[in-house]
């Protein structure tokens, strides 16, 4: 009896090792389909990494954090060398702690056009503002986001930053594109 009872232990620690190791397979798969999805069809997934760095998931790769007094601008995270899926120079993200996720304002510097990242037909263009270039994405993981471009500067509004931090931005947004 007790040469089938080591046996069954054996045999559990042996599924335990297997269920194991198909988590941590899992795991490492997802990280690496991760930055793979940084591409699609050849162009630059631009909603999902510049999400992905507004909400804080590449945060660890960042050149540095700041702590700011400026009400628009309490904390900064910045890739000085920017991120290589988006063929940037570099990427600036203001937020404020308690509403990461949902308010923030990206300031992408790349001599890339926006169309590149984003199909036109994603994008509704809405004029001028303060004479720069402003368009809203209409799909997508950037819908309702603004952005403005002047030179190689792009710059990114999520809808509730530009209401709390810009209204005449989302003001002018909701009358020209709604």
């Amino acid at each position: 009896m007790p040469l089938d009872a080591s046996r069954s232990s054996f045999r559990l620690v042996r599924m335990k090792v297997l269920v194991l190791a198909c988590v941590a397979l899992m795991c490492l798969s997802s990280c690496k389909t991760s930055n793979s999805s940084a591409q699609t069809g050849g162009k630059e997934d631009l909603g999902s990494v510049l999400l992905q760095a507004a909400v804080g998931s590449l945060d660890p790769s960042a050149s540095s954090r700041a702590k700011l007094k400026d009400p628009a601008c309490r904390r900064r995270v910045n890739w000085d060398a920017g991120i290589a899926a988006l063929h940037a120079s570099s990427l600036k993200v203001c937020f404020d702690s308690d509403q990461r996720a949902a308010s923030w304002r990206a300031n992408l510097t790349s001599e890339v056009p926006l169309s590149r990242y984003a199909p036109a037909s994603t994008l509704e263009k809405l004029g001028l503002w303060q004479g720069l270039e402003v368009s809203r994405f209409k799909t997508g993981p950037l819908e309702g986001a603004l952005v403005t471009r002047q030179g190689s500067q792009l710059v990114f509004y999520s809808y509730a930053y530009a209401v709390r931090y810009q209204n005449d931005l989302s003001t002018w947004a909701a009358k020209r594109g709604g």
